[in-house]
């Protein structure tokens, strides 16, 4: 009887030392995994949802600008829209409007587009986003005008 004791003792000292491990070995794996969520998210921020920000700041203040010395609309004057309805553009609005786009926008929209590009393993999913894929088929042809 005091062997089998002794046995039981032995076998449970042994399953417990194996839990034990097991769990550790689990614990590791978990925070393996979690340090490299951190590491990829770390990664999105740094090089494309971050620039992708500021690019994007950076061109709606340069298209804000270009409205407010360009293009006014005395009635609505936070219009963002420069071809408004209810006053066309002029030919020398349009021309501004193509020299602006050729030099100053497209330079912007075409940056943003190298960062979606340069950095896509870095999207979230599977597949491009439909807005990225708007964008680019937006950019494509600019250059034309």
């Amino acid at each position: 009887m005091a062997r089998r004791s002794k046995s039981r003792s032995y076998h449970r000292g042994i399953v417990v030392t194996l839990v034990g491990f097991w769990w550790q070995l689990e614990s590791r794996r978990r925070a393996d995994l979690r340090a490299a969520q951190l590491v990829r998210l770390d990664k999105q921020l740094s090089d494309l949802y971050g620039p992708l920000y500021a690019r994007y700041v950076s061109g709606d203040r340069q298209w804000r600008q270009f409205m407010r010395v360009y293009r006014p609309i005395k009635q609505y004057p936070d219009t963002l829209d420069f071809f408004y309805d209810k006053e066309p553009p002029s030919a020398e609005d349009l021309w501004l409007f193509r020299r602006c786009t050729n030099t100053v926008f497209l330079a912007t929209n075409s940056a943003i587009e190298e960062t979606i590009v340069n950095n896509a393993e870095l999207l979230v999913g599977e597949r491009m986003p439909e807005c990225f894929l708007a964008f680019s088929r937006t950019t494509g042809g600019a250059g034309d005008l």
